[in-house]
């Protein structure tokens, strides 16, 4: 049991050091180019994908970091699940860019109607812009 403990606390720590990191060359890049902006997915697949959702989940992830990645738009920051809708985050200096380079993938996938594309133009309460996928 204590070794359990030790790798959790050790994973806890590599974690840490990993964000502090991350948010350094964050801080840094908005300070070279200014606010840093965001492109929010908020996606749901179709019900008769619910059962299951990780391949098609794991591929449409691959396929828009390869988009980022190509166009040079930004960084795919990560994802969760939470009632049904999976949410993404994408970060980068023009929100406006990040979903040109995604758009096309992201509208390719098999979603809900309510699948929608939030982009923020700044930090927390800057101006936002709510666009349909479907």
């Amino acid at each position: 049991m204590i070794r359990f403990w030790i790798v959790v606390a050790v994973i806890a720590l590599f974690y840490a050091v990993w964000r502090n990191l991350r948010g350094r060359a964050r801080r840094a890049a908005m300070r070279a180019g200014g606010p840093e902006q965001a492109l929010l997915l908020r996606l749901r697949l179709p019900e008769c994908q619910a059962d299951d959702v990780t391949p098609t989940i794991v591929a449409l992830e691959e396929a828009i970091e390869s988009a980022l990645r190509a166009h040079r738009a930004g960084e795919f920051e990560g994802h969760d699940l939470r009632d049904g809708v999976w949410h993404l985050y994408l970060y980068g200096p023009d929100a406006e860019r990040i979903f040109e380079s995604v758009a096309e993938v992201v509208r390719g996938a098999r979603l809900d109607p309510n699948s929608h594309a939030i982009l923020r133009f700044g930090g927390r309460g800057a101006r936002e812009e709510r666009i349909p996928l479907t």
